[in-house]
């Protein structure tokens, strides 16, 4: 499993509720720090069984993998502050993720530094019940 340890990073979240997804996570990110997601992303498309784990500041965890069939997007609470997400994308989905993160980091900060919500670069299945938005910093 690749990781990446952001927790120290000055990486902003701000968790809201969504009203399809329950929760949100907005996530703003600096370009250098979203190419490497962007590059663990690729990593798992070329060896679909690995998964990306990235841990960021103010507990939360976002493990990133492949799904055949569709995209879920899960978040647990397994702890009083701590947070998990799991999102398992199916490979049509992470490449449309890829390319909105490469488009991201290539532009000069602004409008166009948005990946935007991840939901809506592919189709997620009804029974996901998290949201994440991405933008740099």
């Amino acid at each position: 499993m690749a990781y990446l340890n952001f927790t120290q990073k000055p990486i902003e979240l701000k968790a809201s509720t969504h009203p399809r997804y329950e929760t949100q996570l907005e996530m703003k990110i600096a370009k250098e720090d979203l190419q490497l997601i962007r590059e663990g992303l690729q990593a798992i498309l070329a060896s679909p069984k690995s998964e990306l784990r990235v841990d960021l500041p103010q507990k939360w965890t976002i493990f990133w993998k492949l799904r055949e069939t569709e995209t879920r997007q899960l978040l647990a609470h397994p702890e009083t502050d701590a947070w998990v997400a799991s999102l398992a994308l199916t490979p049509e989905h992470c490449q449309a993720v890829i390319a909105a993160m490469g488009a991201a980091t290539d532009s000069a900060a602004g409008e166009n530094a948005n990946v935007g919500a991840i939901s809506r670069l592919g189709n997620t299945s009804r029974i996901s019940n998290f949201e994440m938005t991405v933008s740099r910093i």
